[in-house]
């Protein structure tokens, strides 16, 4: 009877195990189907990001190689270079036999003895730097005239051969007007070859200056004592200049007899350009049809005396003051 019960309970009990190991064997199955499934969708998403990864890689490729293609920026703590300084125009055409040339550049008054002699009662000259001075002269130095009071400061040049008929005696320079008093009127550029004699100012073929405000004229004188008679040649548009500004001009006279001669003379900006020339000065005591430009001046010592030099500086002034009258570069008289 022992053996039927635990024959019934050992036969109840095998089929019950065999069940749950089915059971659980179905589970796992489930389990490991569902864990594939994730795998399978892990491993999908795997790829994708590895195909972004890929595509991503591909364009850093790209880009560094554009950036190797691309010039190299300079450093972001250093300054640019500046542009380069572009040079001073050149000095005006000389041509013809250079008889004067003066630059200051041995850095004295005499210019290494191209001027013989200077004087000055109220004045001074000092022999400067371009560069330094921030000028825009075409010459590393230039001269510059200072006025004390309401004297005079000359110097002046040795003399050259006296000119031919049909020859022309050209004086250029560059100028730079600087008084600070409006309301002068004075002298300080003219052909003369002798300091101590009387051709000084109006009396020889040479310039009346004369400014207002801040501006300034330039006139010319063909001496007193030639015939015609006549005052200063002006612009009619009066103080055309401005001060503290550099023009270039020149000065000439051609010697068409034994005592005849006409004049030119220009004022052109430092880049060459005109301001004006003879062919519109008027004189300024006979207005009207008395051009500069026009006319032909007898004088019994043109060409011969008086105007075999060049004298530059100041006559005086007719309001006296201290200071800075005017500045004077790259002097050039020729003969042609």
């Amino acid at each position: 009877m022992k053996g039927c019960v635990l024959l019934a309970i050992m036969t109840t009990a095998a089929p019950l195990s065999a069940q749950s190991r089915l059971d659980s064997l179905v589970a796992a199955a489930d389990t490991l189907g569902t864990e594939v499934v994730r795998s399978r969708a892990f491993i999908r998403a795997a790829d994708t990001q590895l195909s972004k990864v890929v595509r991503l890689q591909n364009r850093i490729d790209s880009l560094v190689a554009r950036m190797n293609n691309l010039p190299v920026p300079p450093p972001t703590d250093t300054v640019a270079p500046p542009p380069p300084v572009e040079p001073p125009p050149p000095p005006p055409p000389t041509g013809g036999n250079v008889v004067l040339a003066a630059d200051w550049d041995t850095g004295e008054l005499t210019d290494g003895g191209r001027f013989v002699d200077w004087a000055a009662n109220g004045g001074s000259f000092e022999v400067r730097n371009t560069a330094t001075d921030g000028k825009s002269f075409s010459t590393p130095r230039y001269l510059r005239v200072n006025a004390s009071g309401g004297g005079w400061v000359d110097m002046i040049s040795g003399t050259w051969p006296a000119p031919q008929v049909g020859q022309t005696v050209t004086a250029s320079w560059e100028i730079m007007w600087r008084t600070s008093v409006s309301g002068q009127t004075t002298h300080g550029f003219y052909f003369d070859d002798n300091f101590g004699g009387t051709n000084w100012g109006p009396q020889t073929l040479g310039l009346e200056i004369n400014d207002s405000g801040d501006r300034w004229e330039i006139g010319v004188w063909t001496g007193i004592g030639t015939t015609p008679d006549s005052g200063p040649h002006k612009h009619p548009t009066r103080y055309n200049l401005l001060k503290s500004q550099a023009y270039r001009v020149a000065l000439s006279y051609t010697r068409t007899g034994a005592s005849a001669f006409t004049v030119g003379f220009e004022v052109r900006n430092m880049d060459g350009s005109l301001v004006y020339d003879e062919s519109v000065m008027d004189d300024d005591w006979f207005p009207g049809s008395q051009i500069l430009g026009t006319r032909t001046f007898t004088k019994t010592d043109a060409g011969a005396q008086g105007m075999r030099g060049f004298r530059l500086g100041n006559n005086g002034l007719d309001v006296p003051f201290t200071g800075v009258i005017v500045e004077v570069a790259n002097l050039r008289v020729t003969v042609e």
